[in-house]
């Protein structure tokens, strides 16, 4: 298992350098063949690519969790490098044309034309607002759900999708699912508002080639995602494992802890002999009762099947032996089970 996490972590680590690497050789490339001819500067991308190549170098050298929060974020900043490099690539090609878009009056409500105000175009310029703080000329339900659609509702759902990952790796062990999804949603909410000002409105002008970036980048980084996150399924896999045994153990040790407890109090209640059939019947009651009771204990649940067999075992045998009076049979099932216990709190 060593070898195997070893591999995929060089992998990671050849990955990210090999992302900083080519971007740099790109950049040199179109800098000093074909800037002369074309007006193409990928400078702007350099610190975004850094950043996303150290994120996912540093995560090849860290404990799963921790790893896995540094490549979603390095995803999300791939994502929004290779926009940027896209947007130098696609200019000296493609003729800009007028973005149909304005900027909202203020943070909820456009300015709706009154021939096109109704229910519908409002409730959707108000989403449009909120979320981009932008609004299209054209206000038509087809123009409006158009907008909505291909530069709100794609560019949220795969940043979501990405946010709401690095968040259970994060909170998990803080928050419930349905409060990280929350938390996510906001988040990414927020996100794309930022995001649409910076670069989705860019990509607006050039139409469907905009369209095709904006899909190209979710393709890359989506396929870049999930071939390393199969390098690393293995591994986590191994872990998880790892970790669900170690809980395991931790409860099989507690169950021993209380269990030793309850049967120091049941040995002192075991009689030698017991001629009354009366006391007989009441004392062997109250012996059955607390053998039982080792079914109570907190932790019992967290044993797997062959640890809990050998609890219902030693309490059958408790039960079938009292009832026959054979006393000093109990004491050495009593005398088993608690060495048992003893192993199991070692």
């Amino acid at each position: 298992m060593v070898s195997i996490s070893f591999s995929r972590k060089a992998i990671v680590f050849i990955v990210g350098i090999s992302m900083i690497a080519v971007f740099f050789i790109l950049n040199f490339i179109i800098s000093n063949v074909l800037s002369p001819h074309l007006e193409i500067n990928l400078a702007a991308g350099i610190p975004y690519i850094l950043v996303a190549g150290i994120l996912l170098i540093v995560s090849a050298f860290l404990p799963t969790t921790f790893a896995k929060v540094f490549r979603n974020i390095s995803y999300l900043v791939l994502f929004i490098c290779i926009l940027i490099v896209e947007i130098q690539l696609i200019k000296p090609f493609v003729q800009v044309s007028q973005v149909n878009v304005e900027q909202c009056k203020s943070l909820f409500f456009p300015e709706v034309k009154e021939g096109v105000s109704n229910v519908i175009i409002n409730a959707l310029g108000i989403t449009s607002c909120i979320l981009t703080g932008y609004f299209p000329q054209e206000q038509s339900i087809l123009g409006w759900l158009t907008f909505l659609l291909f530069y709100i509702i794609l560019p949220f759902a795969f940043i979501f999708a990405l946010i709401v990952s690095l968040m259970r790796d994060v909170l998990k062990d803080i928050f419930g699912n349905k409060i990280i999804v929350v938390i996510s949603f906001v988040v990414a909410a927020y996100a794309t508002r930022v995001f649409f000002g910076a670069f989705l409105l860019q990509f607006l002008g050039y139409s469907a080639w905009g369209l095709a970036g904006i899909f190209g980048a979710i393709f890359i980084v989506g396929s870049v995602r999930k071939l390393i996150e199969g390098w690393f399924k293995l591994e986590t896999y191994a872990e998880e494992i790892k970790k669900y045994y170690e809980v395991e153990k931790t409860n099989k040790q507690k169950y021993a802890e209380f269990a030793l407890e309850m049967l120091k109090e049941l040995k002192n209640r075991i009689p030698d002999k017991i001629e009354d059939a009366t006391k007989k019947r009441i004392i062997d009651q109250d012996i059955i009762k607390a053998a039982y009771r080792l079914r109570d204990i907190p932790f019992f649940e967290s044993l797997n099947k062959e640890e809990k067999d050998v609890i219902e075992d030693a309490i059958d045998e408790i039960t079938k032996n009292v009832v026959a009076g054979y006393y000093n049979e109990v004491k050495k099932v009593l005398e088993g089970l608690e060495e048992v216990l003893k192993n199991w709190k070692k």
